[in-house]
């Protein structure tokens, strides 16, 4: 009898198995079924299904971590109840698939179904935040901008389109044309995306279709893994790297080995706002520079003048010396030394200068070496943040690093514009899904 009913679980399991692996499978072909500018120049894909998934089972695993009830956030009496994802009225994609075109470059769309349009405009409404003209629109459709301008989205009764990005201006016809497709410029995603993109496992994949960057971001239990190929032309790595001797209890730790003629020839009109001379930069920076931020704070003196009413009625100057704890920070750049001449005295802090050789330090503490010795390095750029839990000076705004161990990236050469890239950022919880400690 027990064998029966154990042979009959068994093949519950499997149905629901089999079951799940269908509904999974049939819902990553319909992704497919999505339409991009026939011009895209940048692909995004997010895995929806697969990041699911892994929360889901990391969830099982660790119950208490992921339900427990935080009283400080249950909803008063008179609190509107926060529609859920899955009752937005929004047919969720097993991949959501964001393009970009060389008219906008800096802009992200996004094409999706809506399954209850009255459902899902009072989602919207209620995720974003609105800017007070969203809703002064002439047409039929719908059509919302957050406060900051960054993200929009325009939608009619059965599709939306979304558009994130750093530019602030004007989506509005943009998105028009592409939600309407007037001018006919959508098309299969397959028509124009690789099969390596198609077919990737990863659950964040970037690709440009012009140059072949392509970069992967992969969320695991307690850390985030990236990896890529890099193509740019704004400098060009150094095939010989070199690196200084940094202190590896520092909070943050920068290098950089490569020749930034390119960016600095773009960026000239900035630089010379700076009055920095680009020309005498560009033919004296050795290539080299590193940042490193210590441990311990360091008090700086800074005098401040006021002016104050005597009893006859005259102004007179007073001097205040004013003491304030700034981060221990130290730069060292390979240039020649008479660039020094160039660099202000105050920046975000006040900086002392040092010169050995072809080396220019420049540091918070008024007492600090300059070591000119570089040694050979695998990697042209590196950074690596760390140590940051007890860092309250500069950190007090970024309360998302109170659950990160360690953020690592490096870049290697792989030819004058081509780089190979790596990194990651390591949670405090090993065992608790990386997206959901980003996320929470």
């Amino acid at each position: 009898m027990m064998r029966k009913f154990f042979f009959g679980l068994l093949i519950v399991i499997l149905l629901l198995i089999g079951g799940v692996w269908i509904f999974f499978s049939v819902r990553a072909t319909e992704s497919l079924d999505v339409e991009v500018h026939k011009d895209s120049d940048v692909l995004i894909q997010v895995s929806v299904d697969q990041l699911l998934r892994e929360i889901a089972t990391n969830a099982i695993m660790h119950p208490f971590t992921y339900f427990e009830k935080d009283t400080s956030e249950r909803m008063g009496d008179g609190a509107t109840e926060r529609i859920k994802i899955w009752q937005a009225g929004w047919t969720v994609p097993a991949r959501l698939i964001f393009f970009s075109t060389p008219e906008d470059s800096a802009v992200f769309y996004s094409l999706q179904k809506i399954s209850d349009v009255e459902r899902f405009r009072k989602f919207a409404l209620q995720t974003l935040d609105i800017n007070v003209d969203s809703l002064l629109d002439p047409t039929d459709l719908l059509y919302l901008v957050s406060k900051n301008k960054r993200i929009a989205l325009l939608s009619d009764e059965h599709n939306f389109i979304l558009s994130v990005g750093v530019s602030s201006s004007d989506r509005r016809e943009r998105m028009e044309h592409l939600l309407t497709n007037d001018n006919g410029d959508l098309v299969q995603i397959g028509a124009i995306a690789s099969t390596d993109f198609l077919e990737t496992k990863s659950d964040i994949l970037y690709a440009n279709l012009h140059d072949g960057t392509m970069l992967k971001i992969d969320f695991e239990n307690g850390r985030m893994q990236a990896e890529g190929v890099l193509y740019s032309t704004l400098w060009k790595a150094n095939p010989k790297a070199r690196k200084g001797i940094l202190h590896e209890s520092n909070i943050l730790n920068v290098t950089l080995d490569a020749d930034l003629s390119p960016l600095m020839q773009k960026y000239e009109s900035t630089l010379a706002n700076l009055r920095i001379p680009v020309d005498t930069l560009r033919r004296y920076f050795g290539g080299y520079i590193d940042i490193q931020w210590k441990q311990g704070n360091v008090a700086q003196t800074d005098t401040i003048i006021a002016y104050e009413m005597d009893e006859n009625f005259e102004m007179s100057e007073k001097k205040e010396l004013r003491e304030e704890w700034v981060p221990n920070l130290q730069i060292t750049v390979k240039a020649s030394p008479h660039l020094a001449g160039y660099i202000p005295e105050k920046i975000f802090y006040k900086f002392t200068k040092k010169t050995k050789l072809d080396m220019i330090g420049l540091a918070t503490s008024t007492d600090f070496e300059l070591d000119e010795q570089l040694m050979d390095n695998d990697t042209y750029f590196s950074f690596v943040m760390q140590n940051m839990k007890d860092e309250k000076l500069l950190l007090d705004w970024l309360s998302i690093l109170e659950h990160i161990q360690k953020i690592e990236l490096g870049a290697t050469y792989v030819a004058p514009h081509v780089s190979s890239i790596s990194g990651e950022i390591v949670f405090t919880q090993s065992k608790i899904h990386s997206l959901y400690q980003l996320m929470r």
